[in-house]
């Protein structure tokens, strides 16, 4: 509700602060356009693109559908690594969806978070080597996200964060790390 009437507020806001311009002006300003600046309408590449490398550009769940659509074959999959956090471990993962696996490279990618607060996210990657750029990438940002553990098992990653400082929070992040490494 408080994103719809944000939405409202931006869409009725954004136009009273806009001045119209003769177009003929607006092109002066605008300068001439660089050759190798991408248009709204060039496509984007992705190492989470179909085989064809290009994701047409579209809304975000687009993207995230693209992605649903062409996942690799990945060893272990999404589902083989929840399997065993939740059967193996009996850890209930709630509010599983899918989040962008572009951002490191990734083809496809589920989060889900435990009863305890440990947020996993688990990447589906073409290969051993993608999965091993997708984890450095994914690293990176580890100085942003304090206790976050990113994890590579063949051409899959699994990031976990425990984010409540609870002894059930370390318990089953050291439960989930061990499962994983086992597969």
């Amino acid at each position: 509700m408080l994103k719809c009437l944000f939405m409202v507020a931006i869409a009725v806001a954004a136009p009273a602060g806009c001045k119209s311009k003769p177009q003929e002006e607006a092109k002066v300003e605008a300068g001439p356009a660089s050759a190798s600046a991408p248009s709204a309408t060039s496509p984007i590449k992705s190492a989470s693109a179909p085989a064809s490398g290009e994701i047409n550009p579209g809304t975000i769940m687009e993207k995230l559908e693209m992605e649903a659509m062409h996942r690799p074959t990945a060893n272990p999959s999404v589902e083989v690594v929840f399997d065993a956090i939740t059967k193996k471990l009996n850890i209930v993962l709630e509010d599983k969806k899918q989040v962008a696996g572009w951002t490191i490279g990734a083809r496809f990618c589920q989060k889900a978070v435990t009863k305890s607060s440990v947020h996993v996210v688990v990447c589906e990657f073409t290969d051993g080597p993608s999965a091993a750029k997708g984890l450095e990438t994914a690293s990176s940002t580890n100085k942003y996200l304090k206790r976050r553990e990113v994890l590579l098992r063949r051409s899959t990653t699994l990031s976990i964060h425990p984010t409540a400082e609870t002894k059930q929070a370390e318990a089953d992040a050291k439960k989930i790390k061990d499962a994983f490494n086992a597969l």
